[in-house]
């Protein structure tokens, strides 16, 4: 749940300087807890979550000498 705080946080709160009135943070309450059960309700899996744009954007694939074994790709830099 503290990640989905962000959102009013930082961008609603600093971003746009909005100040949410009780029904706009009861109705967001209700998104956050649908979003959270049906999160919960999916398979476990592990997820990789240290993002890094020259991690996600390739653009030619070239396999790194000391990851060869564990067969990782990455952008040549």
């Amino acid at each position: 749940m503290r990640e989905m705080y962000l959102f009013p946080e930082w961008y609603v709160a600093k971003h746009l300087q909005v100040m949410l009135d009780e029904k706009q943070n009861a109705a967001l309450e209700t998104v956050f807890q649908r979003i959270l059960q049906n999160n919960l309700a999916q398979p476990r899996v592990f997820v990789h979550r240290d993002y890094h744009s020259r991690n996600l954007m390739v653009s030619t694939l070239i396999r790194y000498s000391g990851f060869s074994g564990c067969g990782l790709w990455a952008d040549h830099l």
